[in-house]
C-alpha cells in the first residue's frame, strides 16, 4: 500500500502508525454518534459539523504532540496523520489506499459540499412556502443559482476524473504538484491541506452556518 509521507525516522512513523489506528477507531466512533443523534433529533448538519470539528481537532492535537516531541514540522505530521488515517480506511474497506483516496477526497468531499448547499435551498423552498415575499424569492433564486454551481462543479469534477480511480490519483498528485509549486511554493503536502482541509472546511461550514442562520429566521 503506497502511503505518501514526509517522516523519515522509523520509530516516529511507528508511533503515527498506531495513532493513525486508534484515530481511525475514534472517528468511527464520532460518526456512529453522529448518526445516532440524527435520529433522535433530526439535525444532520449540526452533528455532521461537530463530528468534523472534533475529527480535525483530535488530528490537530496529535499532530501538535507528536511535532513537538520530535522536532517535526506540524503540517507535515498532520499530513502523515491523515494519510494514515486514510489507509486504515482502505485497509478495514478492501481498497488500495490510491482507491480510498480517489472516492474519500474528491467524491465523498465534492458530494457532501453539493448536498449542503442543497440543504440550503431546500431550507428556503421551505421558507418561501410559509412566508411570500419579494426579497425572499429573490433569496430562493438566489440560493437556486448558489447551489446549481456546485451541482455544475462537481460534475466537471467528476467528469475530469472519470478514468480508473488508480489513474485519477495520479493525476490529482500530479495537479496538487503543480498547485503546490505555483502557489506560494507550499508544495505537494501543503497544497493538500490547503485544498482537501482547509478550503473544503470554509466551504463546509459557511454553508452549515448558512443553513442554521436560515432555519431560525425559519421559526420566527
Amino acid at each position: 500500500m503506497e502511503v505518501a509521507t514526509g517522516i523519515t525516522d522509523q520509530t516516529t512513523m511507528n508511533y503515527i502508525i498506531y495513532l493513525c489506528a486508534a484515530g481511525f477507531s475514534i472517528i468511527n466512533v464520532l460518526v456512529a454518534l453522529a448518526v445516532y443523534k440524527t435520529g433522535i433529533d433530526h439535525q444532520p448538519w449540526k452533528w455532521t459539523g461537530r463530528t468534523l470539528a472534533a475529527a480535525v481537532l483530535l488530528l490537530a492535537i496529535i499532530s501538535v504532540a507528536i511535532s513537538i516531541m520530535g522536532g517535526l514540522s506540524f503540517y507535515m505530521v498532520f499530513f502523515d496523520l491523515c494519510c494514515g488515517i486514510m489507509a486504515a480506511g482502505a485497509y478495514a474497506l478492501g481498497l488500495t489506499y490510491k482507491e480510498f483516496c480517489v472516492i474519500g477526497n474528491i467524491y465523498i468531499q465534492g458530494l457532501i459540499l453539493v448536498l449542503s448547499a442543497l440543504s440550503i435551498l431546500c431550507t428556503m423552498v421551505k421558507i418561501v412556502r410559509k412566508k411570500k415575499s419579494a426579497p425572499l424569492i429573490a433569496m430562493l433564486i438566489a440560493s437556486a443559482v448558489y447551489a446549481l454551481l456546485y451541482v455544475i462543479g462537481f460534475i466537471l469534477i467528476c467528469r475530469h476524473y472519470a478514468m480508473p480511480l488508480d489513474d485519477a490519483f495520479n493525476l490529482c498528485v500530479q495537479e496538487l504538484q503543480d498547485f503546490g509549486q505555483s502557489f506560494y511554493n507550499v508544495g505537494y503536502i501543503g497544497a493538500n491541506i490547503i485544498i482537501f482541509v482547509v478550503g473544503w472546511m470554509i466551504l463546509l461550514i459557511l454553508n452549515v452556518l448558512m443553513n442554521i442562520i436560515l432555519k431560525k429566521y425559519s421559526q420566527k
